[in-house]
């Protein structure tokens, strides 16, 4: 990463520049093209002005802090820029994840004709040995439309589930 370092009305000591380099080049995990970086330090009475730009390849990110101290104006232009990448580095994967996503339902969608219902969301569920009003009971409190569970009596995985007019069905398989 090349970082132009510019100081106005003060001069920077080589331990201050160390820290700013130091500071930048952490800022490379989050943006992996190469990357040039200029600051600009200034100092303005009692306060320092720090202003922060980096150009990558396709995104520029700018950040400007004032403060009384020049490592926490750094530090917080450093902050912001953090901020800004990892924004923009989500934005990127969530665009890319869509896209993805579109391709395989376009995909699934032109094989059959139609569009087939895909598996989207997978849960754990702990099966747990109850008798079936415990189970019902508990398909009520979760606001469930089913419910799979072991039978206390039996030992065996059962399911009950709310039919369309309202009332409960037990679904016992056999092995």
């Amino acid at each position: 990463m090349e970082i132009i370092l510019t100081a106005k009305h003060f001069e920077l000591n080589s331990e201050m520049e160390n820290y700013i380099r130091q500071k930048i080049n952490k800022l490379d995990k989050f943006y992996h093209s190469p990357v040039n970086a200029e600051i600009t330090l200034k100092k303005e009475g009692y306060r320092y002005t720090v202003e922060l730009s980096l150009h990558g390849q396709r995104a520029v990110f700018n950040a400007l802090e004032t403060a009384s101290d020049l490592y926490s104006g750094v530090d917080q232009c450093v902050a912001k820029i953090q901020l800004q990448m990892r924004k923009y580095k989500d934005k990127l994967i969530k665009k890319h994840h869509n896209e993805k996503f579109s391709a395989v339902v376009k995909l699934f969608s032109r094989v059959k004709g139609k569009r087939e219902p895909l598996i989207v969301e997978t849960k754990r569920y702990d099966v747990k040995p109850m008798g079936l009003e415990e189970a019902i009971a508990q398909m009520e409190a979760l606001d469930y439309h089913f419910l799979p569970f072991v039978n206390g009596e039996t030992g065996k995985v059962n399911i009950v589930y709310l039919r369309s007019e309202g009332n409960y069905a037990l679904i016992e398989p056999e092995f």
